[in-house]
Formats: structure tokens, C-alpha cells, sequence
């Protein structure tokens, strides 16, 4: 029979080396402990069971080694797994945020797009408005344009007519009119007759002398009956300046010129009855010569009264 003290001490002994070599788990400790401290309580052993107990505690300090490498290694497998899911975390994080900064980047870059687009529509819209715009004028163009092609055709036909009239008029104021001091011209915007101031008038003076009453009878005869003309009297006269006791009554040619053509504007509507609406008296003085005042010949044209045949829609010269 083997002493319960002796296994005791040695499985002490052995404890105390186990502890120092292995790394071994204080709970499995206490177990076997306990198990020692029964067995030196109350058990006494043989050899052969003591060595068995020996090997079995063997067995177990080994599978208890096993155990804790298998522990270790798991723990060494969840510090792995657990770094490998603290970087996936922080890789998933990482991506996370490029995602959100490329999701605002795109929601920059759709705003920006969405912007456009409205700016492109709005033009569109100017666009289509403005060529609306233009269509209508282009369409009110187009009926000026024919109203003023058919004014144009209408004009030309008046045009054609009262040239045609003119030049019956003129060819009409000839056959009756024309004479040595008496001429009839067609001019660009009017048809003149022209008489000689002898015809009418002494040198100086503004009443008519007998026998030119005699002419402004058969003149204006033939001018009451054009009635589609205004008939404008002028009176013209040389460059000579008025002088003596005749400046007191015309102190320039003015007067004179002025006074001539009113005279023969007042008998023709006094004794020839012509119509006062369509009648005029003008004086232009010198400053409408015909010829050069340098010599007596052309002062002696330049003297002259004229009665210049306007179209009664103007009523004046051009």
C-alpha cells in the first residue's frame, strides 16, 4: 500500500511544474485540485492504481492542452476575423463615402443638366416665339408689299394719265395761248404759262394796263375750264433794287412781285369768275431768275408772271 502522502506531493510537485511550463486554465486547476485534496482526504492507492491515476491525469493535462489550443487557435481565429471585419468595415465605409461623394457629384451634375435643360427650353421657347414673331411680320410684309405694288400700279396708271392730260393740256394751251410772249411749258411737277411783264404791266407798277386786260380775258377763259388743277399766280421780277418815290409804296421787289400777282389773281376771280379755292397769288421778287440779270435781255425775262397748273391733291410746288 503506497502512503496517500507521497502521491500528494508528487501530484503536487507535478502541478507546480505543469503550472510553470504550460499555460494551463484555472478552472481545469481547481477541478483537479479538488480531486487531489479528496484523494489525500480518504483514498489510499496501489502502485499500479497510482500510475494509472498518473496516466490518466496525463491524459488529461494533454487533452487539457489540446483544449487550450484549440481555444487559442479559435481566439487567434476570432481576432483574425475580427481585424478582417474591422478593415471590410472600414473598406465599406471607405466606399461609402465615395459612393456619397459620387452621388453628390452626380446630383451636382444632374442639377447643373436640369438647369440647362430649362435654360435650352427657354430659348426654345424665345426662339419659337420670335419666329412666330417673324412669320407675322413677314406675312404684313408681304400684304404692305402687295398694297403697295397695287398702289404702285395705280399710281403709275395715274401717273400715265396725268401725264397724257398734261400733255393735252399743254398741246391745248399752245394752240390757244402760245405767242411770242406767251409760252406754255411743261415743267416736272406743273404746267407754266409764262407772260412777257409787258403784256400786263408798265415798268414799275402793279395795276394792270387796258390792253392787258384783254390777255388775262382769253387766259383765263381757257383756265376756268381745267378744273382739276390749283392755279397758282406768281409774280417775278429782276435783281435791280427799287429806288426813287416808288420804294415808298414797294420798298423791295418783294411787294412788287407780290402785289402784281394779286391784282391778276383779283380780276380773275372778279370778272372771269374763277373759282377762289382753287386760286393762289405768289411773289418771289428776283430770287427765281430764268436768266442772267447781268445783262437787259435777261432782266427783261426774268421779268415776267407765270401761271404755274399744280394737281389739286398738293396744292403747292415740289
Amino acid at each position: 500500500m503506497i502512503s496517500t502522502e507521497l502521491p500528494g506531493a508528487i501530484f503536487i510537485y507535478r502541478k507546480e511544474c505543469f503550472m510553470r511550463n504550460c499555460n494551463f486554465n484555472p478552472v481545469i486547476y481547481l477541478i483537479l485540485l479538488v480531486l487531489l485534496l479528496i484523494m489525500n482526504a480518504g483514498c489510499q492507492y496501489t502502485e499500479e492504481e497510482y500510475m494509472a491515476r498518473v496516466d490518466e491525469a496525463k491524459k488529461y493535462q494533454i487533452l487539457t492542452k489540446r483544449q487550450q489550443a484549440i481555444v487559442n487557435e479559435q481566439k487567434k481565429n476570432i481576432q483574425e476575423l475580427q481585424q478582417s471585419l474591422t478593415s471590410e468595415k472600414k473598406r465599406a465605409m471607405a466606399q461609402q463615402e465615395m459612393l456619397s461623394a459620387q452621388n453628390r457629384k452626380l446630383g451636382e451634375m444632374i442639377g447643373d443638366y436640369e438647369l440647362k435643360i430649362t435654360k435650352f427650353e427657354q430659348q426654345e421657347r424665345q426662339l419659337l416665339d420670335e419666329t412666330e414673331k417673324k412669320r407675322k411680320q413677314e406675312e404684313e410684309l408681304r400684304r404692305q408689299l402687295e398694297s403697295y405694288q397695287n398702289e404702285s400700279e395705280e399710281l403709275q396708271e395715274r401717273f400715265q394719265e396725268d401725264h397724257q392730260a398734261r400733255q393735252d393740256m399743254v398741246m391745248s394751251l399752245r394752240d390757244q395761248l402760245e405767242s411770242a410772249k406767251v409760252k406754255v411749258m411743261e415743267l416736272s411737277n406743273r404746267v407754266a404759262v409764262r407772260l412777257d411783264e409787258t403784256l400786263l404791266f408798265d415798268s414799275g407798277k402793279s395795276y394792270i394796263k387796258a390792253s392787258g386786260f384783254k390777255v388775262l380775258k382769253k387766259i383765263g377763259a381757257v383756265l376756268k375750264k381745267i378744273h382739276d388743277r390749283h392755279i397758282q399766280v406768281e409774280g417775278h421780277t429782276d435783281a435791280r433794287r427799287i429806288g426813287g418815290t416808288l420804294k415808298k409804296k414797294f420798298p423791295t421787289n418783294w411787294e412788287l412781285s407780290a402785289a402784281r400777282a394779286a391784282n391778276v389773281v383779283r380780276y380773275l376771280v372778279d370778272e372771269i369768275k374763277i373759282e377762289p379755292n382753287r386760286i393762289s397769288a405768289s411773289g418771289f421778287g428776283p430770287y427765281q431768275p430764268i436768266a442772267d440779270n447781268k445783262t437787259p435781255e435777261g432782266r427783261q425775262s426774268n421779268r415776267r408772271v407765270e401761271f404755274a397748273l399744280l394737281p389739286l391733291r398738293t396744292n403747292s410746288m415740289e
